[in-house]
């Protein structure tokens, strides 16, 4: 957590992203913690009264994963004078005086005097970067980090035909840390999904369904879903008004584990098909007391529209 001299209850958690800064003074580039140990921010390593400047480039692939720039594989990686990564590495952020486009500063290794401009580190191709031991170039792979959760995932490269491919990753590319077009919110549309709109999995998804069982597994470590069940119909008047039964909630108990365990909705095209699946099974519910957000009736056609349909 960062510095904070007001009480933790007054203040909001957070993190410090990117992980890299230089010096105000020397311009080295150097990497701090998430967090500063003062409220006055991070300090150069050398000259410890100047604070870093955040590093002006990030790392973002398509699934939204975020992390930092690969600074010191960068700085080794010139497309005419590659050399491998020497043994203490010192980058230092070199140029701007002309304009503040990021192509005209310069990456230099203080120890070894590597040094590689910035122009292309922004293509949308990827990152290349300098393997000294196949003697070859490579795209940088995108390491599935989200630093705004303090968290890692594995990183799938999602092919044409919507399929996962868990040997590759997508391709991240560098952007400017505070573009405005760092950020997309994602919106997926879709239709009320029968089987998921029923009364039963909606209560079933509620933070008071949770707290129920969580009560009676602490009660009981070995209790199952049909005890469960059982319990919940006890303890809900509107279920047993609308003449809801045990067998009932077990079916949906199954169904949504079914639903949550074994489907990821990735992009659009992943709820397209859930909803596909749901619609030419049929499945509306059949309850009279309740009014359903979608019904799916099967229509009877018509000798012309039969050329163009099987059902509708």
């Amino acid at each position: 957590m960062p510095h904070a001299s007001e009480a933790s209850h007054r203040t909001i958690a957070c993190v410090s992203f990117p992980r890299w800064g230089h010096c105000r003074i020397c311009k080295w580039l150097q990497f701090h913690k998430d967090y500063p140990l003062t409220e006055n921010g991070f300090f150069c390593k050398t000259h410890t009264k100047s604070t870093l400047l955040p590093a002006r480039l990030v790392c973002v692939c398509k699934k939204g994963h975020l992390d930092d720039f690969p600074w010191v594989e960068w700085a080794h990686s010139n497309r005419n004078r590659p050399v491998p990564i020497c043994d203490r590495p010192k980058i230092k952020w070199v140029g701007g005086r002309r304009t503040s486009s990021i192509s005209n500063f310069k990456l230099v290794c203080d120890t070894c005097k590597a040094e590689n401009s910035l122009f292309g580190a922004m293509n949308s191709k990827g990152i290349e970067l300098y393997n000294a031991e196949k003697g070859e170039f490579y795209t940088h792979s995108c390491t599935g980090e989200i630093p705004w959760l303090q968290k890692q995932e594995q990183c799938t490269k999602t092919l044409k035909d919507r399929t996962q491919d868990k040997n590759s990753t997508e391709v991240p590319i560098g952007v400017i840390a505070r573009a405005t077009s760092l950020h997309y919110s994602k919106t997926i549309r879709g239709i009320i999904i029968p089987e998921l709109a029923h009364p039963i999995i909606k209560y079933l998804q509620t933070e008071e369904y949770e707290t129920k069982v969580k009560a009676y597994r602490e009660i009981d470590e070995s209790i199952g879903d049909e005890k469960i069940a059982e319990l919940i119909l006890k303890s809900n008047k509107d279920f047993q008004i609308a003449g809801y039964t045990k067998e009932q909630i077990i079916e949906f108990m199954e169904k949504l584990e079914e639903r949550q365990g074994g489907i990821e909705i990735n992009t659009e095209q992943d709820l397209k098909q859930i909803e596909y699946n749901d619609l030419i099974s049929n499945e509306s519910f059949q309850d009279e007391q309740i009014e359903k957000e979608i019904e799916i009736q099967n229509i009877e056609l018509t000798d012309e529209l039969k050329k163009y349909f099987k059902h509708v």
